[in-house]
This record gives C-alpha cells, sequence and structure tokens, in this order.
C-alpha cells in the first residue's frame, strides 16, 4: 500500500519512506539511512535521524488517513557503513522493542553487506542488478521476514514510549 507510487503518494515524491509501523491505533515512520563512520559519528548520527525525521514530517496525515492510526512521526534508522550502531540507533530500536542482541547482528550484516554490493556496483558494473551475489545473500532479511520481532511486545503505551 504505502510503497506504491499511485494514488496520493505521487504528490509527495521522493519522499516515500522505506518503513511505516503501526500498533495499537498509532504508526510511526522509519527510513534506515547510511552514513560514514568518523570522529564525530554521534553528532553527524543525530544530525541524519533529525533530517529523515524532517523530510518526512509532511507525510504525518497521508500516513495517519492511510493506516487509519495517528501517526506519531518519522525517524531514522541510522547505521554506519561499517557496521557501527550508533547510541541514537539504539534508541530508535529500543522504542519499537527491537533492541535484541540477534536483531541488532542482522542490521549490522545486512548494512555490510549492502555497502559491499554498492561499493562493487561503483568499481566497474552498471546497474545494481548485474552485481553477483555475495556468498550468504540467500540468507539476509527480506521484505516481510518477521522472524526477529518479538512474539509478544509490551504494550507500547505513552509511558513505555517516554
Amino acid at each position: 500500500m504505502l510503497s506504491s507510487l499511485q494514488g496520493p503518494w505521487g504528490d509527495y515524491l521522493p519522499r516515500i519512506p522505506d518503513l511505516v509501523t503501526t500498533k495499537g491505533g498509532r504508526s510511526w515512520i522509519i527510513d534506515p539511512t547510511i552514513i560514514w563512520e568518523g570522529n564525530d559519528l554521534g553528532d553527524r548520527s543525530l544530525k541524519a535521524n533529525h533530517t529523515k525525521s524532517q523530510k518526512y514530517d509532511c507525510l504525518r496525515n497521508l500516513v495517519a488517513a492511510q493506516t487509519n492510526t495517528v501517526c506519531e512521526g518519522g525517524y531514522g534508522l541510522v547505521l554506519g557503513v561499517r557496521g557501527t550502531l550508533p547510541s541514537v540507533t539504539e534508541d530508535v530500536l529500543r522504542r519499537f522493542f527491537l533492541d535484541t542482541k540477534e536483531f541488532k547482528n542482522k542490521l549490522v550484516e545486512w548494512t555490510l553487506r549492502m555497502s559491499t554490493r554498492i561499493m562493487r556496483a561503483f568499481a566497474g558494473f552498471g546497474r545494481h542488478d548485474q552485481v553477483p551475489d555475495l556468498p550468504g545473500d540467500d540468507q539476509m532479511i527480506f521484505e516481510n521476514d518477521e522472524s526477529l520481532l518479538v512474539d509478544n511486545p509490551p504494550d507500547m503505551s505513552e509511558q513505555n514510549l517516554s
């Protein structure tokens, strides 16, 4: 529904979020971003998270209407290109009860694999789909893979999210 370019989303291009999550009548916009690690990783990751939040603020009403929820805003899921999970990302993962060691390890693995694929693509391949698979690509997390999500997350009430 939300990844479609037809209908109301066409008015918001290029602001189509990667992920919209809902629970208990509320929704959130989450958009991963990969940044280069450096001495200022903390400041850069906070800025990247803030930039993503601002970028998708204009979609709050549309997401609310499309999902029949109250949209509480957007978050950047900031990942370091070399597999670092900045503290702002730890906070986002905790907020959504995804801060398990297994889930964080999969995020780091995914980031490293995708960074490698992108670097290989720029090193001589013209199109992304021409980049040969890396060993283990068939075991990566893909869309609709809920195997790492907790079975019974706590109620995401106001007091839990504050």
